[in-house]
């Protein structure tokens, strides 16, 4: 994996909130405010994080 989708896995980790809340996000603004790219950046890593579980194995 290349770093810079290592740090924008950090950086998701980052910004996720609890139950109810979506968390700090990099950008000013709302969710809506954020860039495309890191919106969807983040909507594939949530999806993997999901299936794959905390250890990493599918």
């Amino acid at each position: 994996m290349a770093p810079v989708w290592v740090d924008v896995v950090r950086l998701w980790l980052g910004c996720r909130g609890g139950e109810m809340s979506a968390g700090h996000l990099p950008e000013p603004g709302g969710a809506l405010d954020q860039g495309a790219w890191l919106s969807e950046a983040f909507a594939v890593i949530a999806v993997a994080w999901d299936a794959w579980g905390r250890d990493g194995a599918p």
